[in-house]
């Protein structure tokens, strides 16, 4: 193998490394669950967790595999705009970034079912290379088809303006 392969091989793997160290030690750190699984579509909360291990891994294919054919992903803004279906420029963003780059950890997951049907209530703090970002509440519309649960809709909401997002957890856990 020659050098520079080997240096590129060693950086590829650097956002990797990061994680396992994050593991190893008790840094407070957010670690991806999952991702020796990235596809679990088995129920409706691990079908919105693998939609977000596909943003974590920079992989719009997988974002395919979650999201039901003419699927919707919309946000409504603070000032009550519901902004038009941004699925597909969402997919593309996730398919531009690199392993690890993207993190969007849920939390005080709520999960309603019956039959087919499904909704789950995750809020949210996303981090982007390494920087809080935004926070605020998702809303995913689930469909059992054909054995597994997929997105059909979904919506998110910023948390108010002025919000910090770093402490946006703990607030939102105390009620």
């Amino acid at each position: 193998m020659s050098r520079n392969t080997l240096a590129l091989a060693v950086l590829a793997m650097m956002p990797f490394a990061t994680t396992i160290q994050a593991e190893e030690t008790e840094s407070t750190a957010y670690v991806m669950p999952g991702l020796e699984m990235p596809l679990d579509l088995s129920t409706p909360e691990e079908a919105v967790r693998t939609m977000f291990r596909a943003m974590y891994l920079g992989d719009a294919e997988l974002v395919d595999k979650v999201f039901l054919p003419d699927a919707q992903l919309r946000r409504v803004t603070n000032t009550g705009e519901i902004r038009p279906d941004g699925l597909q420029a969402w997919r593309d963003w996730v398919g531009a970034q690199s392993p690890g780059d993207a993190v969007e950890e849920i939390f005080e997951i709520e999960v309603q079912a019956t039959g087919q049907l499904a909704s789950v209530w995750a809020p949210f703090v996303v981090t982007y290379k390494g920087a809080v970002v935004g926070c605020g509440v998702n809303e995913f519309v689930l469909a059992k088809a054909d054995d597994d649960w997929r997105i059909v809709f979904a919506m998110d909401n910023a948390a108010p303006e002025g919000t910090d997002c770093t402490t946006f957890k703990a607030g939102y856990q105390e009620g």
